[in-house]
């Protein structure tokens, strides 16, 4: 297949007949592009919008990515669906990434507690404070001493 260029994305239509035109290459190498010019449409392509596929170049998970960014996990897996103009391997890449995208877990969202924040802060600055002082005498005066810092660390079960 021919290189057809960086990607580009065209929203064109009235409210209820709206139109997306897919072109050029969507890979890795035109992600910086693509990605305002997604960020800026991703909230106005409806459930009804038709997207056109054919002037689509070279496709690689990063550009299926951004794609489905953009059309949301429904309209992609119409896309990957075997109607779709696109070719088997197409359809398959989109599958994948979309499944994969689908089953990421979404991050937990970390629960902060401002007591237990301070006092875990302090723990971890109360345990290198200590470590300093077993580490200190082992590295000074004119020689190492290994054991005896061996020993502290058994002690100290680390």
């Amino acid at each position: 297949m021919t290189s057809a260029g960086e990607g580009a994305v065209e929203l064109s239509g009235s409210a209820g007949e709206s139109r997306l035109a897919l072109s050029g290459d969507w890979t890795i190498a035109h992600y910086g592009a693509l990605a305002p010019r997604v960020a800026a449409l991703r909230s106005q392509v409806e459930p009804g919008t038709r997207i056109e596929v054919a002037a689509l170049g070279a496709l690689d998970t990063a550009g299926v990515a951004l794609l489905h960014d953009l059309l949301g996990a429904t309209h992609l897996a119409h896309l990957a669906g075997d109607a779709s103009l696109l070719g088997a391997e197409r359809r398959a890449l989109l599958k994948a990434v979309a499944d994969a995208l689908a089953s990421e877990p979404a991050a937990p969202a970390r629960r902060g507690y401002a007591l237990g924040d301070v006092l875990e802060h302090v723990g971890r600055t109360t345990w290198c404070s200590g470590a300093m002082s077993w580490i200190s005498p082992a590295l000074s005066a004119s020689r190492w001493r290994p054991l005896w810092l061996c020993c502290c660390c058994r002690d100290a079960g680390a």
